[in-house]
């Protein structure tokens, strides 16, 4: 963990992505949060201080960017601004404060206490004095699909602000000496668009890259929430690439996300296309390797599975899957 007052000033800048519209809010946002507050067991703590603020003047919902620290529901920024590939656009830094009321997960959302250090989610953001009209030229989520990110907003304090050069946060990843490839924020976002697309090549494509860059580091694993969000898609192939992914970067997962929804990833043993079903189980050896907690949960669910969903000329192929699998865990 790397809380707020121990992060490096430079960097205690809050990156808003998105702006939920506020009749998405009322209408859909906000019901969602409460079902899931409840589906998911949320500390009463947190759902009261939610719905002390949800409605509350001058607030709006957005998608912030990767968290400098864990942030503390409740933190307060001073001045508000446009930032481009990490780089502050000094001539359009206006003072506003600005008070992060409430964070949420971004899968299932729902209140937390705090942004977690590294990741994407959800806030509740009050502005005081008026919402600043910046806020104007974000994305406006207004339905549910994958966002598009048109401009960032920035918040941070004054003192943020004077010490701030701007920092593009980059990785620079060496194959055996033979040649560099930059993987920026924005480049792995770009291949998370594409893991949508109609065309079967261009999706494909876009999985290996994100495939390779999660063997390098966590930057793809970030996203965990959205590949979760994957695995309700209507379109099989987006289910098993977000299947894929999140067994992929299970090496990452110290904050525990994925036990956290793994249920979720479980239903899709027996997932409505038996190709997509029969990806899930192969992959399931690979989340037990370096999550050995989920071994009896996904073991259990293994051997429940009821097959009776495919047709006869499947079922025989599932089930060797199944065992085969049960016989990798097992090892």
């Amino acid at each position: 963990m790397l809380s707020h007052d121990d992060s490096k000033i430079q960097d205690r800048k809050l990156i808003l992505w998105a702006r939920f519209h506020p009749d998405f809010s009322r209408d859909v946002l906000i019901p969602e949060i409460e079902a899931n507050s409840i589906q998911y067991h949320v500390a009463p703590h947190l759902i009261d201080n939610f719905r002390k603020y949800r409605n509350a003047e001058n607030c709006l919902y957005f998608i912030h960017g990767f968290a400098y620290a864990d942030i503390p529901a409740g933190q307060e920024y001073e001045v508000v601004m446009r930032i481009n590939e990490g780089i502050i656009d000094h001539n359009s830094v206006i003072s506003c404060k600005a008070i992060v009321l409430c964070f949420f997960s971004e899968f299932k959302m729902q209140p937390i206490a705090y942004a977690w250090h590294g990741y994407h989610a959800g806030c509740l953001i009050q502005f005081p004095d008026g919402i600043p009209d910046l806020i104007q030229e974000m994305y406006e989520i207004t339905e549910k699909k994958p966002i598009k990110i048109t401009q960032e907003i920035c918040l941070c304090t004054l003192e943020t602000l004077e010490v701030n050069s701007g920092i593009l946060d980059t990785v620079i990843v060496e194959d055996k000496g033979k040649s560099i490839m930059k993987i920026t924020e924005e480049y792995i976002r770009e291949q998370i668009q594409l893991l949508y697309s109609k065309d079967s090549n261009t999706g494909y494509a876009a999985l290996k890259e994100l495939q390779d860059a999660s063997h390098e580091d966590c930057m793809v694993y970030t996203h965990l929430n959205e590949f979760f969000d994957m695995l309700e898609n209507k379109n099989s192939f987006v289910r098993t690439r977000g299947l894929v992914l999140i067994a992929e970067n299970a090496i990452w997962d110290e904050k525990g996300i994925i036990d956290r929804f793994f249920d979720s990833y479980l239903q899709h043993i027996t997932d409505e296309k038996p190709i997509t079903a029969r990806q899930c189980i192969k992959l399931l050896p690979t989340i037990a390797k370096h999550k050995p907690e989920l071994i009896k949960r996904m073991t259990e669910t293994l051997r429940s599975a009821d097959l009776s969903c495919y047709k006869e000329s499947m079922q025989p192929l599932v089930k060797k899957d199944i065992e085969e699998a049960l016989a990798q865990i097992q090892e």
